[in-house]
């Protein structure tokens, strides 16, 4: 309870346990003493306009302990009214929510961390690190472009054939990458990502091919393969983040629901939301 002033004339047990304060040392300051700095001015220039023109006023304010740990408590201040209907205090009721809003915050520095993951992806696939082959099938010699010979980290010179290159493809990828091959003879499309070894570590890259045929029967191929490696680690971080952020989201103990600007439509809710309010 406060006078009009601001200055705290009572505080109850919970709130001296909360704040780590004796009740000497609130009553007779403003709550200035528990300020966080975290809201503005404005902020609590609104709260005073609403309680002083005799409102009540809600809102979710960050304090600080003693000891310089901060609390959030939803707070409401009600204005106290004397007999003849003036205002002569101010009584605020208090619920600590600090592991709601550590929850909202972590859910929502994992989602800004998702949409940075998206922006990166987004600048990847613009670097285009492509390079181009051609095969003689009758020959059975690759001819490799510069960009081809960086990105399988070959020597320039090195004449290399089919076997060799297959010796370059991962041996997890290896019997899907022939497998899908020899499937090409027939539907003459070739799309695939698979990972190869180099000196440098693991790559991802995704090659795609094109037929020459003749009197219908494949005589070449010229491809493009491209290093795909950072959009992969970017796509294995996005879901890493994704998962963690859907598991926080769907397990916390708190309602959470997600709602389009303009509408305020709901676009997606937790399962505590759905068991709380009975809905699906």
């Amino acid at each position: 309870i406060t006078d009009l002033d601001g200055k705290i004339m009572y505080v109850n047990s919970k709130f001296t346990e909360i704040s780590k304060y004796t009740a000497e040392e609130l009553i007779g300051n403003t709550h200035s003493i528990i300020n966080s700095s975290y809201h503005s001015d404005e902020f609590f220039r609104d709260m005073w306009q609403t309680i002083s023109s005799g409102k009540h006023w809600r809102g979710e304010i960050k304090n600080r302990k003693k000891d310089g740990s901060c609390y959030w408590v939803d707070t409401v201040i009600t204005p106290v009214l004397d007999q003849k209907g003036k205002i002569f205090q101010y009584l605020s009721v208090r619920n600590v929510i600090t592991d709601k809003k550590q929850n909202e915050e972590k859910l929502i520095s994992i989602q800004k961390e998702i949409m940075r993951g998206k922006q990166q992806l987004k600048d990847a696939q613009k670097i285009s690190k492509t390079g181009s082959w051609h095969i003689n099938l009758p020959g059975n010699v690759l001819e490799l472009s510069e960009e081809t010979h960086l990105i399988f980290e070959i020597p320039e010179e090195t004449e290399i054939s089919y076997e060799m290159y297959l010796d370059k493809v991962h041996p997890t990828d290896r019997n899907m990458v022939i497998e899908t091959w020899q499937a090409a003879f027939i539907s003459h499309e070739f799309d695939i990502e698979y990972r190869i070894m180099t000196d440098k570590g693991i790559k991802w890259v995704r090659e795609r091919a094109s037929f020459e045929i003749e009197n219908s029967i494949i005589v070449a191929a010229l491809g493009t393969v491209q290093d795909i490696t950072e959009k992969k680690k970017i796509e294995d971080s996005l879901r890493e983040s994704e998962t963690l952020y859907k598991n926080l989201f769907n397990n916390s103990p708190f309602a959470i629901g997600i709602l389009e600007k303009k509408t305020q439509r709901f676009l997606e809710v937790n399962n505590t939301a759905m068991n709380l309010y009975g809905y699906t």
